[in-house]
């Protein structure tokens, strides 16, 4: 089978073949736009494997419905469509789910069977569609689930956060399973129709901010407000508006996390700097922040001062005397 290479890794590409499917296959370094046939992996020899795996335990009524129904975790790809993944043990995916009108089409228009496919695989075809649909893809948000940070987490984290858009922009977020779901419960509550990974970062976002008011008072005002570079400035001038909360767009909330995140972090640099300074300065015998030195110079100009009035007072006396004496020789 032949088919245009359209995305490519180390060994790895995704082609697109004449009937509308994605299919990965090895690229044996070609270039990204040629066409040829597509040389296959030993991962689909293991894929074919599963199946038959799968079909004898289905007819041996060995697996339970609900193992192949439950999603172990969730995975979230926000581009502008916004789709969510259910996955299980073996990170293939057994659920799909629209979370907007984008994300609807995306579904309903990819010819390519999702469910069934490997995680990594399905999150790629999906970024590819949405790229040949001319989407951007200039700012893909991935969220995932974890829940008991097992090995299945870690190795979901690892690959999901290696996937790239093609320019290195896709941005990483995890969550717990439980906190993702909560949200979507509430989501379907309120009637809202709003991906979870809203909530997911202004929550994160919430949380940095409550670190850097922390922050704020070991440092000082002054430091904090230069390291800070004002939030609210920040949204204004960005995103023309006064606060998070008007903010609805996936990729955007990344983006102002990933300031806060930064500006977090210098502030803890800024406070390991002082405290190896005023440590330093404490091993040396000098003082340990410019409010000491200046109260320790306050208290020497108010010794000297006192010294000054005591000269000045035996001079006085000096001088009485002299005057008396002189008048007496008078």
């Amino acid at each position: 089978m032949k088919g245009v290479l359209i995305k490519k890794n180390k060994k790895q590409g995704t082609f697109l073949t004449g009937n509308g499917e994605f299919i990965k296959g090895k690229h044996n370094n070609r270039d990204i736009g040629e066409e040829l046939e597509i040389e296959k992996s030993s991962m689909d020899i293991k894929k074919v494997a599963l199946v038959m795996v799968l079909v004898i335990a289905l007819v041996g009524g060995y697996i339970p419905y609900n193992a192949m129904t439950t999603a172990y975790g969730y995975v979230e790809i926000d581009i502008n469509p916004s789709v969510e993944l259910g996955y299980n043990e073996n990170m293939k995916v057994i659920k799909l789910n629209a979370l907007n009108d984008e994300g609807k089409d995306i579904l309903a228009n990819i010819d390519l069977k999702l469910k069934g496919m490997q995680l990594d695989a399905a999150v790629e075809a999906i970024i590819a569609y949405a790229e040949l649909a001319e989407y951007s893809i200039d700012d893909v948000v991935i969220t995932y689930t974890h829940s008991d940070e097992t090995d299945i987490d870690d190795a979901v984290g690892e690959i999901l956060c290696n996937i790239d858009d093609g320019d290195g922009n896709v941005t990483c977020v995890e969550v717990e399973k439980e906190k993702y779901e909560e949200i979507k419960e509430q989501n379907k509550e309120d009637g809202e129709n709003i991906p979870p990974a809203v909530h997911v970062l202004k929550g994160k976002i919430a949380d940095m901010n409550g670190e850097i008011s922390a922050l704020e008072e070991e440092i000082g005002e002054k430091k904090f407000q230069s390291y800070n570079k004002n939030l609210n400035k920040y949204l204004k001038e960005q995103y023309d508006c006064d606060n998070i909360d008007d903010i609805e767009k996936v990729s955007d909330l990344a983006h102002i996390r990933n300031k806060v995140k930064k500006d977090l972090h210098d502030l803890n640099k800024e406070l390991e700097r002082q405290e190896k300074e005023n440590n330093k300065n404490q091993n040396s015998g000098e003082p340990a922040n410019l409010e000491e030195e200046q109260e320790n110079n306050g208290n020497d100009k108010e010794n000297g001062n006192h010294g000054s009035e005591d000269s000045n007072g035996d001079d006085n006396q000096g001088k009485g005397k002299g005057n008396n004496g002189g008048g007496k020789g008078n």
